[in-house]
């Protein structure tokens, strides 16, 4: 995430970047569990287990880290060093 940050927000030094890519995706691994409405009955089958309607949330949320883990790997690869 330090070169995202430093390509698309110009903010140096780049490490602003490291800090502010940990900072949000122990945020997301956090809010999961409390995001997650799983009811207080234990599902029955798949279907319960992996409801959208009761679990959405939490898919975002893991979307969420996802795309923060992706973009920062992504622009390290493609962007020039230095």
């Amino acid at each position: 995430m330090n070169r995202f940050v430093g390509i698309v927000f110009h903010l140096e030094p780049d490490i602003w970047g490291t800090i502010m890519g940990i900072v949000l995706m122990t945020a997301v691994l956090i809010a999961i569990p409390f995001l997650d409405r799983g009811g207080l009955a234990e599902p029955r089958n798949w279907s319960e287990a992996l409801s959208l309607s009761r679990r959405g949330w939490a898919y975002l949320a893991i979307a969420v880290f996802w795309v923060i883990l992706i973009i920062g790997t992504a622009t390290n690869i493609i962007s020039p060093k230095g």
